[in-house]
């Protein structure tokens, strides 16, 4: 039966609006992923230190929980603080330039020479903690070895040849006793502070060796 001119108006009513209406949803989901992306590039940006690309201080709490709770005493977490030393004698002598150089440089080492499973972090201006799933002392003690002497054989742009960058490393391996990452990093700190010198001065290149002990800590 044919349709009226009415319902033929009705009918063609319905179909614009229908179409009116998967437009909008279009749209709008449209403009949600973009939000979206938008929230997590910012997220990103917030997370990542802008200098060196690592993960910063304030991403750390919620990566570090969340590495934690995947470790246990058969396949510990470990925690490498990684300090530079003298950086604020750098800065004062040679300029910012040249301490965000050295900065970004030992970054790239860190990123480079570790390929670890689990995360690095800038933690403070002069301070880098490494969070290291399933290692042993010996592993330690080896990339501490590795990480100094890689340091000590850089050349920085603006840096005088005869400077030599040092490093000084803490590291602390769960046990069985460890109920939180803060206490790991607590104490990786503390072996950090047991084992550098109280006066830091800039090494002289070749002045000085470098002697580890059994732990891995620079002597």
């Amino acid at each position: 039966m044919p349709l009226s001119i009415s319902g033929d108006h009705l009918l063609q009513t319905l179909g614009t609006l229908a179409v009116m209406t998967f437009l909008l949803l279009m749209i709008l989901s449209c403009c949600l992923i973009v939000y979206r992306q938008q929230q997590l590039k910012l997220f990103d940006a917030l997370a990542v230190d802008s200098l060196t690309g690592l993960l910063n201080s304030q991403s750390l709490p919620k990566q570090a929980k969340h590495i934690f709770t995947q470790c246990n005493t058969a396949k510990p977490l470990g925690i490498m603080v990684v300090e530079i030393a003298a950086l604020p004698r750098l800065s004062e002598q040679y300029g910012y330039v040249v301490s965000d150089s050295v900065i970004k440089h030992i970054a790239n080492v860190l990123k480079f020479t570790t390929h670890i499973e689990g995360g690095i972090f800038r933690s403070h201006t002069n301070k880098f903690a490494l969070f290291i799933t399933g290692a042993k002392t010996e592993q330690f003690q080896r990339l501490s070895e590795r990480l100094v002497e890689k340091v000590a054989l850089s050349e920085i742009k603006g840096l005088p040849d005869s400077i030599q960058l040092n490093l000084h490393v803490g590291y602390s391996i769960q046990t069985s006793d460890d109920q939180s990452w803060q206490l790991l990093l607590q104490q990786a700190e503390q072996k950090l502070t047991q084992t550098k010198p109280t006066d830091q001065t800039l090494d002289q290149r070749n002045d000085k060796n470098i002697i580890f002990d059994r732990f891995g800590f620079i002597a």
